[in-house]
């Protein structure tokens, strides 16, 4: 069994797909497989790929012809790993030479399901760099509970959704599907919380492995849409769904990932259009969520002229 396999999708990133694979490629790690699917690039990112394929084995490399989204090349990524661990790489990011080696031991030592770590951004634009933080406070270098790391997380407003902050077992996979809910952006949400729930046993490492880039055209960057909005209320509607077959704990838990993100959300969808805002609010209202929503937000949603700072 390989000891981990990492699954990269790939969409017109000519610019970054090289340094991003060559950061996988020259891990401490060896004994690593790389499954990179194409979700049909219209850029040079497949003439990258397969040059680089060439001149190591170790790089799998399939394509989609038509572009389907990120979700649905990770999920046939997962269909082709045979590692023991899987690691999620976005074809823009970097990651440490020594990143999968130093999570594998601390698995294989600790016997995790998962470990989480840290990230630097990686950008040009220095105020961007600002709003965004990836770095854990207050964590201890122990075994955890994902229930219980969950809780904290969120409790101090640590948690982080990016699937690349950690190394997962594969088995663990195996305990819900689809891995990732296609047609939506912000299936991470979904994921990563689905990780935590399932995890009987994580650890931290207080490394910042990961480096982030955020760039223009990304999801994290592009203006608020309506695609945002659905992307949304699919993870809360898929939560809320799988809170009902689960213990109190776990349906605390998911109740509290709710009225943080919900808030959150609100706090920065202003730019909606008003048809927009109405059917999100309806549905809050629908689902009783809407008794989560903190007056500040709901009036920063509706009323953009009073966000302030």
């Amino acid at each position: 069994m390989t000891k981990v396999s990492v699954v990269m999708p790939v969409y017109n990133t000519g610019l970054y797909v090289a340094e991003a694979l060559n950061s996988i490629l020259n891990q401490t790690l060896r004994d690593i497989e790389i499954i990179v699917v194409d979700d049909g690039s219209t850029d040079n990112s497949c003439e990258i790929v397969s040059q680089l394929a060439s001149t190591d084995s170790r790089i799998k490399f399939y394509k989609q012809a038509s572009n389907e989204g990120q979700a649905v090349a990770r999920n046939i990524g997962l269909r082709y790993i045979t590692g023991k661990y899987v690691y999620f790489m976005d074809s823009d990011d970097v990651l440490a030479a020594d990143a999968l080696e130093c999570c594998y031991r601390k698995c294989e030592e600790e016997d995790l399901n998962a470990v989480i770590f840290e990230a630097e951004v990686l950008t040009e634009d220095k105020e961007t760099r600002f709003s965004f933080n990836y770095h854990y406070k207050d964590l201890e270098d122990r075994v955890y509970g994902g229930i219980e790391l969950m809780n904290f997380l969120l409790d101090t407003n640590q948690f982080c959704v990016s699937p690349c902050m950690l190394l997962l077992r594969a088995s663990l996979l195996k305990r819900w599907s689809p891995v990732f809910y296609s047609g939506i952006i912000h299936e991470d949400q979904l994921f990563t919380v689905m990780v935590y729930l399932h995890a009987i046993q994580m650890g931290y490492i207080k490394n910042s492995f990961f480096r982030r880039r955020i760039r223009p055209a990304s999801t994290m960057t592009k203006k608020i849409s309506r695609k945002n909005r659905i992307g949304y209320q699919t993870v809360f509607e898929q939560l809320s769904l799988f809170a009902l077959t689960q213990k109190d704990d776990i349906k605390a838990l998911i109740d509290k990932h709710r009225a943080i993100t919900l808030n959150a959300f609100l706090s920065i969808a202003w730019p909606l259009s008003f048809q927009e805002k109405m059917i999100f609010l309806l549905f809050c209202f629908r689902k009783r969520y809407v008794k989560q929503i903190r007056f500040r937000n709901f009036a920063l949603f509706l009323f953009k002229q009073l966000k302030k700072g």
